[in-house]
């Protein structure tokens, strides 16, 4: 408040004579002019308001409202930043990004109406559009060689407890929308203590018995555009709501049948389990071809793309599977009646069409879908390579491929091994019900042999060589550097930069809370994916000049003005922190792998030696080599070794310069 005043014209010594007036002493020490000053604040700030603002044209009316303004806007943009610096302590790249997009308006404006037939005529009328989207939901979720099988009576499997629903309510997402029976979850959450106990009853009713209101077997289907002029059902996105009471029942189930699914389920698999995601499966990936590329060892990788790959598990073969885990009988009984008795319904302008069997694929929406698909397609993947010897030896063992949820890479050092490996996948694939998109599975060769010129094919078709692909929302190319990925990010975040202007450029808003959001907002875009970067100084030196870019649009300094960059750092009060944040996190990471059992197969490729010999000359800049010169240590193994203890781990981080 003193500050906004002192920096009115010609306030300050008509503040200090009426600091005179009201008791202040000019031989006072600090501390108590302050707190006198703050207690005469109102009549200050009003006086002042009224002796700068005669002649402007502004009423102090005007200029409080003003004032409050910019204090609630200032308030609701420190609210944004804490809740991102949450997400990101907590490592919660999903929802950070997901608010990112939504304050920066990422999200791209469609219109979701627009509605065409096979003929390509538009659909006008609601019962036509419902007719179309009825016809084609029916296509994809439609199985004639679905044969229901039930489990023979098992009544395995203990009765549900009050503290697994307390447990439940806790961990529930709130904000989600309700499914048929319209309960949303935060009204469960709400429930007193006797309530508790009637859910408890009611959910061991339905556990004991298997039968299951109808309500729970039906979901509703909204319908996403997947591009701003999409207006063909394919570009569409089908979501499904279901009842929330449903989620909270079957996220028990989920619990308990997590231990024996998940023991099934391979290290080379990143998708849906704890602890691991995308990060894992780009680091794994990129280390690993970087070891065979430094010892001349050939790569070759295919990116396999199902089509629809969710939507086509069939029904028999899971609950095959599942039979095969032993999960209790009860719990098996319940997932049973669920599939095969499941219908559906499409919303269409705010009206719904008539039900839909669904007799095949895993339930959208559903808490237990993403661990039985997982269950489903590690099936098929050990099926097709499990004893093979095709692929990359890494200490002994043998890795020829790395997975997240359904996007599959295969790798080999030949091509005949290669060629091997697609074609018992596609053909166990094919059995299991999933199809590879031939047109968008693709292959890369990562060689220095200029001979090397392998040809692919799948079922007569020759696949598509590519010296760059866009995995996990990573470019990768054939020269396995980094560079051109992170030339994306430094774009993708000058557009969100360029996005948020009218807020990051703003002078009524503070300079320390611009910086803040730019941190909050800005550089996470750029460093998304960043723990499998291999950093030359070239790229650097494009990460420090955006930096430098940013903050001279925060201050509008031209190019033209002459300013350096050590005088913009000045200004904004901070150091350059970009390049910093990215090599600690990188270090970080290493340490987070080195410490944790969940993390062997990545502990593999990092300790693990490649046949093959080095080249002469210079060695080309490698992840491990990165942290090497970064921290001074010598060789992975010190590395290691430093890393168990975290707290002198730690210590190293912070360090860093």
């Amino acid at each position: 408040m003193i500050s906004i005043l002192l920096k009115c014209p010609n306030v300050t010594e008509q503040c200090l004579s009426r600091c005179h007036r009201v008791g202040l002493r000019s031989n006072d020490k600090p501390r108590p002019i302050l707190i006198k000053f703050r207690e005469h604040a109102d009549k200050l700030r009003i006086w002042a308001a009224k002796t700068n603002l005669k002649g402007t044209g502004i009423t102090l009316s005007e200029f409080l409202i003003r004032r409050k303004i910019r204090a609630a806007r200032s308030k609701f943009y420190e609210d944004k930043c804490v809740r991102l610096e949450e997400l990101n302590a907590k490592h919660d790249s999903f929802n950070l990004h997901k608010e990112i997009k939504e304050m920066a308006g990422l999200r791209k404006r469609t219109n979701r109406n627009t509605l065409v037939d096979d003929s390509g005529n538009v659909l006008l009328d609601v019962e036509s559009k419902k007719s179309t989207w009825k016809l084609y939901v029916e296509d994809i979720f439609a199985d004639a060689t679905r044969r229901i099988t039930v489990t023979p009576g098992n009544e395995t499997g203990p009765p549900i407890l009050r503290a697994e629903v307390v447990k439940a309510l806790k961990r529930a997402k709130t904000g989600k929308s309700p499914g048929p029976d319209q309960i949303h979850v935060e009204i469960l959450q709400l429930l007193e203590e006797h309530l508790v106990d009637a859910l408890t009853n009611f959910f061991n009713c339905i556990y004991a018995t298997g039968i299951m209101p109808k309500d729970w077997l039906n979901s509703t289907f909204i319908t996403l555009p997947k591009k701003p002029t999409a207006k063909k059902c394919t570009e569409y996105r089908t979501i499904s709501l279901m009842s929330q009471v449903l989620k909270l029942f079957l996220s028990i189930i989920h619990e308990r049948i997590r231990g024996k699914c998940d023991a099934q389920i391979s290290e080379s698999q990143f998708g849906f389990r704890s602890g691991v995601g995308t990060r894992e499966a780009l680091f794994s990936l990129n280390v690993l071809v970087q070891k065979c590329r430094d010892l001349q060892t050939d790569v070759i990788i295919c990116f396999v793309d199902y089509e629809k790959a969710f939507d086509r598990v069939k029904h028999e073969v899971l609950m095959r599977r599942l039979q095969e885990v032993g999960i209790d009988g009860r719990d098996m009984r319940i997932i049973q009646n669920l599939y095969w008795n499941q219908t559906s319904t499409v919303r269409v302008d705010g009206d719904e069409t008539e039900l839909i069997s669904i007799c095949r694929g895993v339930r959208q929406g559903c808490i237990l879908s993403p661990l039985l698909f997982n269950l489903y397609s590690e099936a098929i993947i050990s099926e097709a390579l499990e004893g093979k010897e095709w692929g990359i030896k890494i200490n002994g063992q043998i890795i020829n491929n790395l997975r997240y949820a359904d996007d599959t890479t295969l790798i080999a050092t030949t091509p005949e091994d290669l060629q091997s490996i697609v074609d018992h996948v596609y053909e166990c694939s094919k059995r299991a019900g999933l199809s590879m998109n031939l047109a968008k599975t693709k292959y890369m060769v990562i060689s220095r042999r200029e001979d090397l010129n392998p040809t692919i094919s799948v079922a007569g078709t020759t696949l598509e060589r590519v010296n760059k692909y866009k995995y996990l929302g990573t470019w990768l190319t054939e020269a396995w550097e980094s560079e051109n990925e992170v030339k994306t990010r430094i774009e993708v975040a000058r557009a969100s930069f360029n996005k948020m202007r009218k807020v990051l450029c703003n002078k009524d808003i503070s300079l320390h809370l611009r910086s803040r959001m730019l941190q909050c907002y800005i550089w996470p875009v750029v460093m998304y994916g960043c723990e499998a970067w291999t950093l030359k100084e070239a790229t650097i030196k494009k990460l420090d000049a955006f930096e430098m870019w940013c903050f001279r649009r925060m201050l509008r300094i031209s190019w033209v003005h002459r300013v350096t960059n050590e005088e913009v750092l000045r200004r904004v009060k901070r150091s350059r922190e970009l390049t910093l944040s990215i090599k600690k996190k990188k270090i970080s990471y290493l340490g987070h792998v080195f410490r944790h059992e969940r993390y062997r197969l990545l502990q593999v490729i990092m300790m693990g030696k490649v046949e093959g010999k080095r080249r002469a000359g210079r060695r080309r800049k490698s992840w491990l080599r990165n942290i090497r010169e970064w921290t001074g240590v010598a060789s992975v193994e010190q590395l290691m070794r430093l890393a168990k203890n975290k707290k002198e781990f730690d210590e190293l981080t912070a360090n860093l310069q």
